[in-house]
């Protein structure tokens, strides 16, 4: 469902060549504030943007998870080589715990109603492309920082500890946060292409010094896109 989703009407095969960096975030940006909005009843807004221009204040942290080799004002247009359900699925699942963050930390300081923006940055590095996802939430707390990436491990409550809460045999769904598979798969995805996808805190200040980072990093392969070319691809 997702092939046929976000093939766009473009021939390509199970690897996608020379896609918009900028499509491919619209995309998931789309769908995780569809899926935060649903269930939170509010959604932040997310902004996207090229480089690292203007971040001079964040801690070197965000820069060590880039990359040192990064073009600080970046470009205004960065193709990528995937496979995008892939992709798609590594950024929908960090878009929407960047989300529900921002809501939270809303809910903490009684402004709810309108949770701080959530940033993308794209950034077009020497040998690999970064998507920076940065919200203004609440952060990981340690232990949170440890099991993020372990199958099974769910910031969610507990199958069996949600139904007292029922009023009905309904099924339990809770899709911010549930089976403990979203991040771990998201980097399993990311590794087959010796990509990763990376994670930790900001706490420095107020507004972009503080929160989440999660990047996904995409290296850059000229021959994949060459033996993708010539057997036949877009």
């Amino acid at each position: 469902d997702h092939y046929v989703a976000l093939n766009k009407g473009k021939p390509h095969g199970g690897i996608a060549v020379d896609c918009d960096s900028f499509e491919v975030v619209d995309d998931a940006v789309t769908e995780a504030k569809h899926v935060c909005d649903a269930n939170l009843g509010v959604a932040p807004d997310v902004v996207v943007s090229y480089g690292m221009e203007g971040m001079d204040s964040l801690p070197l942290q965000l820069c060590t998870l880039v990359g040192d080799s990064l073009r600080i004002s970046g470009n205004d247009h960065i193709e990528l080589t995937l496979i995008r359900p892939w992709l798609h699925h590594a950024l929908v699942e960090v878009l929407k715990n960047a989300c529900s963050s921002s809501v939270q930390k809303g809910d903490d300081t009684g402004d709810g109603a309108n949770p701080s923006d959530v940033h993308v940055r794209l950034v077009d590095g020497t040998d690999s492309i970064s998507i920076a996802v940065l919200d203004q939430g609440v952060g990981l707390h340690d232990d949170g920082m440890k099991k993020a990436f372990r199958f099974a491990e769910s910031s969610s409550l507990k199958r069996w500890d949600r139904i007292d809460e029922q009023t009905s045999y309904a099924m339990v769904r809770q899709p911010l946060g549930s089976l403990g598979v979203g991040l771990p798969l998201s980097r399993m995805m990311m590794g087959m292409f010796g990509g990763d996808v990376l994670i930790s805190n900001r706490d420095e200040g107020d507004g972009l010094a503080s929160g989440c980072t999660a990047v996904i990093k995409i290296p850059k392969d000229d021959q994949i896109v060459q033996k993708v070319r010539d057997r036949g691809g877009s």
